[in-house]
C-alpha cells in the first residue's frame, strides 16, 4: 500500500516556521500522514576567494548549520505532536526552489510569516508570495503575531494551534480556481467537523449619468443580486450531494471579494473567528502569466487567521 503524501513546511529557523511546522502536524495526524520539513540553502560562492578546499569547508558548515535547524525544530514538533512522523530534507537551492521541488508530491505546503495582518508584504519578491505562485498543490500560510509582553513561546503555541473548533470560510466565484477552492474547504471542514461559510461577492458597474439611487441603478442591482444568490444556491447544491454532513451556510455580498472575506474573518456573523480561510489562486479576471491574482495578495496580506490558496491541477500535456 503506498503511502500517503507528506505535508510539507518550509524551514528556515525562525520562529514563523516552527508555528507553521506545528500547524502543519496537527494537519497531519487529521489526515494521517507525515511532515516533511525541508530547508533549501545556497553556498555564497561569489563572495569568497580562494581554493575549492577553502569552498569545500565553507558549504560543509552552511549545510551543519542547516541540519542543525532542521532537527531543532523536528524536535520541537514532536515535543507537541509525538505520535507525526517528522521527516528533514535539505535541499541545495532556493527556499522558494526547494519548496516547489518537494510540493511536486505532497498533499500541502505550508510556510510560516510574523507580523500583525497588512504588515506582510503579499507581493512578488517575498518567499511566502513566491511559493503561493509556483507551487504545485494547496499552500497554506500560517502567520505568527508577537505580542507585546509575549514570549516567543507564547506566540508560537498560539499561531500552531490555530481555532481547529472555527469554520472554515471560502471565497467562491464561477471560476474554476474557486470551485476547487470550494471543494478544499469542504473536505478540510469535514476533517476537522467544523462547517463552511462561503462568501460570494458581486457588483455592477456605474450606469454613467446616473446616481446611485436612481431606479435604473437600484433595479439592475436588484437582479443582480438575485441572479447571484440563485447561481450560488444551485453551485452549492451540487457540493450538498457530495459533502452532506458538512453544514454550510452562505453569504452574497455587493462588494470586493477581498475586503469582503477580511472583513468576515475579523467580525464574523457568529462571534466565532475561523479557523482557516481558503480562496482561488486566481479569479475570474486572472490570466496565464499571473501566478497569484489581486485577491490572493490583499488576503495573504490581511488575514488575521490562517489562509489556503488552492488552484487547480495541471492539465497533463498531450502525448
Amino acid at each position: 500500500m503506498t503511502a500517503p503524501a507528506p505535508i510539507v513546511v518550509g524551514i528556515d529557523g525562525s520562529h514563523a516556521a516552527t508555528a507553521a511546522a506545528r500547524w502543519a502536524a496537527g494537519e497531519a495526524r487529521r489526515r494521517q500522514t507525515s511532515v516533511s520539513l525541508v530547508h533549501g540553502y545556497t553556498v555564497p560562492g561569489a563572495r569568497f576567494g580562494g581554493t575549492k578546499t577553502v569552498m569545500s569547508e565553507v558549504g560543509e558548515s552552511v549545510r551543519a548549520g542547516a541540519t542543525s535547524i532542521l532537527n531543532r525544530t523536528r524536535d520541537a514538533v514532536l515535543g507537541a505532536h509525538p505520535d507525526v512522523d517528522i521527516d528533514i530534507c535539505l535541499v541545495h537551492d532556493s527556499p522558494a526552489g526547494a519548496l516547489r521541488t518537494a510540493s511536486e508530491n505532497a498533499q500541502m505546503t505550508v510556510v510560516g510569516t510574523a507580523g500583525a495582518p497588512q504588515a506582510i508584504s503579499a507581493m512578488p519578491g517575498s518567499i511566502a508570495a513566491r511559493v503561493v505562485g509556483h507551487a504545485h498543490g494547496p499552500v497554506v500560510l500560517i502567520r505568527t503575531e508577537f505580542r507585546a509582553g509575549q514570549t516567543p513561546a507564547e506566540a508560537i503555541e498560539q499561531a500552531a494551534a490555530g481555532l481547529d473548533t472555527g469554520p472554515i470560510v471560502v471565497g467562491v466565484d464561477r471560476s474554476e480556481d474557486s470551485e476547487v477552492a470550494l471543494g478544499f474547504a469542504l473536505a478540510e471542514a469535514r476533517l476537522r467537523g467544523v462547517g463552511v461559510v462561503v462568501i460570494h461577492t458581486w457588483d455592477v458597474p456605474a450606469l454613467v449619468g446616473l446616481d446611485s439611487d436612481h431606479p435604473s441603478v437600484l433595479q439592475d442591482r436588484s437582479e443582480t443580486e438575485r441572479t447571484e444568490t440563485q447561481s450560488l444556491a444551485d453551485q452549492l447544491a451540487v457540493w450538498a450531494e457530495k459533502f452532506p454532513d458538512v453544514t454550510v451556510t452562505s453569504s452574497v455580498v455587493r462588494g470586493r471579494p477581498a475586503q469582503s472575506l477580511l472583513a468576515y474573518c475579523r467580525e464574523p456573523a457568529d462571534g466565532v473567528r475561523p479557523g482557516l480561510l481558503v480562496v482561488g489562486s486566481r479569479g475570474r479576471g486572472g490570466f496565464n502569466g499571473k501566478l497569484l491574482g489581486a485577491i490572493g495578495q490583499e488576503v495573504l496580506a490581511g488575514s488575521p487567521c490562517p489562509v489556503a490558496v488552492v488552484r487547480p491541477a495541471p492539465v497533463p500535456a498531450r502525448p
